[in-house]
């Protein structure tokens, strides 16, 4: 009898035990999953979770930025993270570590480097491109833990299928395999656990992952390589102190020409990119659209591709070799490559789907090519460089039985500098009269050398080019965004106007103080001063420009979007109020260019000091009201990337011509704005079923 009541307790407690146990909530996350930067290899078995790479920190630090309304600005909570994890070292002793973000990813060629002086610059890298085998990961890793997990309990482990187990405390996290589907898409796995208190059993639970790897694909031109927000900016060292003070002291007329003295220019610590060549940085729209993408879907894995390069046209670097990138008249071809090429942009992308060269006998798109070369009505010779470098049309790939990966989604800014946008701002911004003969020469040569389009001729090539060229390009898209691939155009955002409430345009002595550093291009320094050139642009400039280049230009681009089956990203008012000089008292008490002045109150009587700051103290990422570069803006963050030419007039000479590339272009803050807006556009093109194009030839 005694021996039935212990069994009967018995059960009746392994049923009290049993009740006791509970189903334990597991959750996960992709480990590395903006995999354009570098990362650890993936585990091959569960492993113990080392912690959040920095880059993974910094994603979980973004994720619910852009719905916060911290700060000043609509975009102050996001910009902020972004800035403050790009404009630093990684510490985190992983492959990272004591590198900055641009420094870091699995892009070959960003820089260039610097020589032992840590001035000059090296030429940029000979080998340009994306890692080998980029696109095509053979595994992932899942972060994966128990919701509310005590360090008191301890977990057993399972990767189910491969037999690898691990036990940890319950409130560590582990690393699980996945390997990647035949796709290269994503891949699947299932995690079990068993958890033990005490000893006892006390509950068990599973996960099953399911990893989804975006490719996103970026083109397009300076809008959206990020031109004006270089990775690393330029800076200036003790010795440019010492050098400016001395062209100070010995100059007849220093105020607003010392940036271009070659003594001068050779202290400073020079510009540095993601991209060199291209002026491309991960400070553009399109890398804010996938950091923030990446950090609001956690599950999922960013692959992250962009070809984007400033001065890029639809012939001239994306359906053909772009003739002059600005990187090469910037720091000279790179090394070993004296006859360096840049490739279309397609041709690009189609070579990292096929993860290495395309077949021998892939079809080029010589004849579409030359036809618009043709019609454009280009010179023979322009015509012949172009049919040269045509893109390739599809991703016939030189290695055999290739399974191929689709983007998921193809980012996209192209138009401006095919109707001369950029020349059509620095034509209102430069007079087209000198006071005699002589100054009229050189004031012409001036515009030749930066590019000045007439506002007319910009708008005619809205009406007339972008129609010819656009459904060009769209026809020899089809290799790199196939039937059903989302794409996504932006607009051009409007940097005129200076306040929301009365669509006031930017003008005036004060405003235009924002360009008083363009005046070091000219070598009109011995005129007398009433008859020097004016810099600015009035108000009656400021509404031909909008009205006939913006408004146009912008309908052009969501025409063709319209056309092809894409999608056109809307700002709303996101930039009304916020144009080139646009700030409260303060920001605009800044606006004048940095000159030494001779200090007439307190202490420092007698001494030489900067107004209305230093120079060294310049911040290009400091929030601001403006969200547009003005070429001081330029010429205190990325003169400093190019060489002095010997030329006839050194004021001619090619930093001169530099100082102008930058201008009008959106500050790191205005890229994150449309990145935001990129990535809302980019969730709700992935939400719903792919429409069909209504055609991709022309």
């Amino acid at each position: 009898m005694r021996a039935i009541l212990v069994a009967v307790l018995g059960l009746v407690s392994l049923g009290a035990g049993a009740a006791r146990a509970q189903t334990v909530t597991l959750d996960w996350t992709v480990a590395d999953r903006f995999r354009v930067f570098r990362a650890a290899a993936p585990p091959t078995t569960l492993s113990a979770d080392p912690g959040l790479s920095a880059a993974d920190a910094f994603l979980e630090g973004l994720r619910g930025t852009r719905d916060k309304a911290d700060g000043p600005f609509p975009e102050s909570a996001s910009y902020e993270r972004i800035v403050a994890f790009l404009g630093r070292k990684v510490e985190d002793g992983g492959p990272m570590n004591g590198l900055q973000p641009f420094e870091a990813t699995r892009w070959q060629g960003a820089g260039p480097g610097r020589r032992a002086d840590g001035l000059t610059l090296q030429r940029p890298a000979a080998e340009r491109g994306y890692e080998p085998g980029y696109l095509y990961p053979k595994a992932y890793a899942a972060r994966v833990w128990v919701v509310g997990g005590s360090g008191a309990d301890t977990c057993d482990w399972t990767l189910a299928g491969t037999g690898s187990t691990l036990s940890l405390p319950c409130d560590r996290a582990v690393l699980a395999p996945v390997a990647a589907a035949p796709d290269h898409q994503g891949g699947v796995a299932r995690v079990t656990v068993a958890m033990t208190r005490n000893g006892a059993a006390a509950g068990g639970g599973e996960a099953s992952i399911q990893i989804r790897d975006r490719l996103v694909i970026g083109l397009g031109d300076s809008y959206a390589s990020g031109e004006g927000n270089p990775d690393q900016p330029q800076a200036f060292p003790a010795d440019f102190q010492t050098s400016i003070h001395d062209y100070w002291t010995a100059s007849s007329d220093p105020y607003d020409r010392w940036w271009r003295v070659g003594a001068v220019l050779r202290t400073i610590r020079p510009a540095r990119w993601w991209d060199p060549i291209c002026h491309r940085s991960l400070y553009s729209q399109q890398a804010a659209a996938a950091f923030i993408y990446a950090a609001e879907h956690p599950k999922e894995a960013v692959t992250f591709a962009s070809f984007a390069c400033s001065g890029a046209e639809v012939l001239d670097g994306v359906i053909a070799s772009q003739q002059n990138p600005p990187g090469v008249a910037d720091f000279g071809a790179p090394e070993t490559k004296p006859s360096f090429k840049l490739k279309a942009q397609i041709d690009q992308v189609l070579e990292l789907i096929c993860d290495g060269p395309l077949h021998k006998d892939a079809e080029t798109a010589v004849i579409e090519v030359s036809g618009l070369a043709a019609a454009l009505k280009l010179e023979p010779d322009q015509r012949a460089a172009y049919a040269r470098t045509a893109t390739r049309k599809a991703a016939r790939c030189a290695k055999a039985d290739f399974q191929l990966r689709k983007p998921d989604i193809v980012l996209m800014s192209i138009g401006g500098n095919d109707i001369g946008f950029a020349g059509a701002v620095k034509n209102a911004l430069l007079p087209t009269q000198a006071s005699d003969p002589i100054g009229q020469l050189v004031l012409a040569r001036v515009r030749s050398g930066i590019g000045v389009t007439p506002t007319y001729v910009a708008h005619r090539k809205i009406m007339f080019d972008l129609p010819r060229v656009y459904p060009v390009m769209r026809g020899l898209m089809a290799g790199v965004a196939p039937e059903g691939t989302i794409v996504i155009q932006t607009p051009y955002p409007n940097p005129l106007y200076r306040d929301g409430a009365e669509r006031r345009f930017c003008h005036g002595l004060l405003d235009n103080q924002l360009f008083t550093s363009m005046n070091g291009m000219f070598p009109d320094h011995k005129i007398k001063p009433e008859n020097r050139w004016r810099i600015g642009i009035d108000e009656t400039e400021g509404r031909e420009v909008y009205e006939s280049l913006f408004t146009p230009l912008n309908l052009a681009v969501a025409t063709n979007a319209s056309n092809g089956g894409w999608r056109a990203v809307q700002y709303g008012e996101a930039f009304t109020g916020r144009g080139w000089c646009a700030g409260d008292d303060a920001e605009r008490r800044t606006f004048a260019f940095p000159a030494m002045a001779m200090e007439t109150e307190g202490k420092a009587v007698g001494t030489w000091g900067w107004a209305p700051f230093n120079p060294g103290e310049w911040d290009p990422y400091k929030p601001r009201t403006r969200l547009f570069r003005t070429s001081n803006d330029v010429v205190l963050t990325q003169i400093g990337s190019s060489e002095p030419f010997a030329k006839l007039m050194v004021n001619l000479g090619n930093r001169s011509f530099f100082a102008s590339s930058g201008i009008f272009h959106p500050t790191a803050q205005a890229h994150v704005i449309i990145g935001l807006k990129v990535a809302r556009e980019m969730e709700s093109a992935l939400a719903e079923p792919a429409p069909r194009r209504p055609g991709l030839a022309p």
